[in-house]
């Protein structure tokens, strides 16, 4: 009886140490060792401010990892042209969506943050596109994920002005414009397919105008300025 009181405390002792072991290494190792991919340099200087910190909970880095590895693989699988139409958009939207709201219930996380999430992974998936081909954008489904974003961004209510604001900033950077949020807006979801060949990404006119608002404001409260070629002056300004 002896014995066996005494192997049980050793056998409780040894799964103790064996816990305590196996959570030190798994602080001591790289994250990618044991789930999570190499975080290079490229990628590392995408990120947002807030997102770079050490110190980030483990549930945002896993909901983050997940992010990325939808946009890799997903767009893998399209061609280039592939989400020139507003269906095929709404399909990959669609598949993420779910994904937000599984992430938003699995992690305890409001869903409007966790958008925010997916949102920066599809401008750190542009971003890289970007840089890769000589800070020169590739156009087609490298771009149209931006508006995949941009979608989300309106479906969810992202409330992190600072990551829409990034969003329209990579727009205008790549097309100098607005037009696929305005003009929907002015003219209504079918006239952009008749004046630009594209169809808004939004279901009528009414829904355009208030997501219009949605980003102005996001836009004003950060005080954004972008750069506008005044041909009066010749050159470019600032204008907010």
């Amino acid at each position: 009886m002896f014995l066996q009181q005494l192997l049980l405390t050793l056998q409780q002792l040894v799964s103790q140490l064996k816990r305590h072991l196996a959570s030190v290494w798994l602080h001591s190792v790289p994250r990618y060792l044991y789930g999570f991919r190499p975080l290079v340099a490229p990628r590392a200087t995408s990120r947002a401010s807030y997102q770079r910190c050490g110190r980030r909970p483990r549930r945002q880095l896993v909901m983050d990892y997940i992010f990325e590895c939808f946009f890799d693989d997903t767009f893998e699988h399209i061609t280039r042209n592939g989400l020139h139409d507003r269906q095929s958009r709404r399909n990959v939207l669609d598949h993420l969506s779910a994904i937000i709201k599984g992430c938003s219930e699995g992690q305890n996380v409001q869903t409007a943050e966790v958008a925010s999430l997916a949102v920066v992974a599809a401008l750190r998936y542009h971003r890289l596109a970007k840089q890769a081909n000589g800070q020169v954008c590739l156009m087609g489904k490298y771009h149209n994920i931006l508006y995949i974003a941009l979608r989300c961004c309106w479906d969810w209510g992202v409330r992190d002005s600072e990551v829409v604001v990034q969003l329209l900033v990579a727009i205008y950077e790549c097309e100098k414009t607005f037009e696929r949020i305005f003009l929907g807006a002015l003219f209504g979801p079918h006239a952009p397919h008749f004046i630009a060949g594209w169809r808004s990404d939004f279901q009528d006119q009414h829904e355009n105008v208030r997501a219009m608002v949605y980003f102005l404001k996001h836009a004003t409260r950060e005080k954004l300025t972008l750069p506008v070629w005044i041909p009066r002056f010749e050159q470019e300004r600032q204008l907010r």
